[in-house]
């Protein structure tokens, strides 16, 4: 089944991949925290040993590294950033989990959304795609990718959200960060109310605030 748009992004919060049958589009969140490092603290009572991380996404690495439960994901974290050979040996190992219950997997947007079939038997795909998503790293792996792709600095999100929807005409010039927190726990929370060129303007702002994607 196809899934939603999503809502727009708010801060802090690290992005996740929802499965597609949750219906619900992960949000680009990422945590608000400045450029510094994160080490085994970031996952004490989690079990692991983590390593220290350094840069704009330290924190997020930490926690991610903390969280994965393969052997794949933790290697591809514990070098500190996310090439587009690993994201693309995740991306595979998902399909494969996936063909292995007989769910098809169209592959994944840039935004880090995608389609999932029902079961062979007509039933809804998400505990398989939780598991899926859990085994081939897609749920730390795939999110640490897309997440720096979009805002390779960790920017402030509200702040580029809201410079990218007065760059879209949408909202006046003088539009804020706290306008846009205060929008996304208002009038942004219902998508379907908002016109058209509005809600096509946060869409496209969510997926590339940055205008990193060109086109």
């Amino acid at each position: 089944p196809p899934r939603p748009r999503r809502p727009p992004p708010r801060c802090p919060a690290p992005r996740r991949r929802a499965a597609a049958a949750r219906a619900a589009f992960s949000p680009l969140l990422v945590a608000c925290g400045t450029s510094q490092s994160a080490g085994s603290s970031a996952a004490e009572g989690a079990g692991a040993e983590v390593p220290l991380f350094d840069g704009p996404y330290a924190a997020e690495f930490a926690a991610f590294y903390a969280d994965a439960e393969s052997e794949f994901a933790r290697q591809a974290i514990a070098a500190a950033e996310i090439a587009d050979a690993e994201n693309a040996e995740m991306a595979e190992k998902f399909r494969t989990c996936l063909d292995g219950e007989g769910v098809t997997f169209s592959g994944f947007e840039p935004d880090g959304s995608y389609e999932a079939s029902h079961l062979p038997d007509g039933g809804d795909p998400y505990e398989v795609v939780k598991v899926c998503e859990r085994e081939s790293g897609a749920d730390t792996v795939g999110a640490l990718h897309d997440i720096m792709a979009s805002n390779p600095a960790n920017l402030d999100v509200p702040t580029i959200m809201a410079e990218c929807l007065v760059g879209k005409g949408v909202v006046p010039a003088a539009y804020s960060a706290d306008d846009y927190v205060t929008d996304t726990e208002g009038r942004f929370s219902d998508l379907a109310a908002l016109t058209t060129e509005l809600r096509d303007a946060l869409m496209t702002c969510s997926d590339d605030p940055l205008g990193l994607a060109g086109g």
